[in-house]
């Protein structure tokens, strides 16, 4: 579907797994347009699967937020798995885990969506 993600469906929800470790600002700009158009095409609950995320700069940052209220729009949620430690320390100094639930596992992610 893209290259700076991966979609599969399992039970009943939409996993989207990151490909790329780092973004350009024009590449950032892409994955947007893509994120986007999977709350159109694909519904509204996801797992961001951010395994292969070296890390987050704060416009991809900024990317996922928007997307996530796009979601919300829907009545949709998003959740994180399979974060680097790195990332997940993005996500604590941020405050971001205050607002996405963050899971060791995809497995852990599908449970807090059913």
């Amino acid at each position: 579907m893209s290259e700076y993600f991966n979609v599969k469906k399992v039970k009943g929800i939409n996993v989207v797994a990151f490909l790329f470790s780092e973004l350009s600002m024009e590449e950032t700009q892409n994955l947007k347009e893509g994120l986007y158009s999977l709350v159109t095409d694909r519904g509204s609950n996801f797992i961001i699967d951010v395994q292969k995320c070296a890390f987050l700069p704060s416009m991809v940052i900024g990317v996922l937020v928007s997307f996530a209220a796009k979601a919300r729009e829907k009545d949709g949620r998003i959740v994180f798995c399979n974060p680097s430690e790195q990332v997940r320390a993005i996500f604590s100094i941020t405050k971001l885990d205050k607002i996405f639930q963050v899971y060791k596992t995809e497995q852990e992610a599908l449970e807090s969506l059913k």
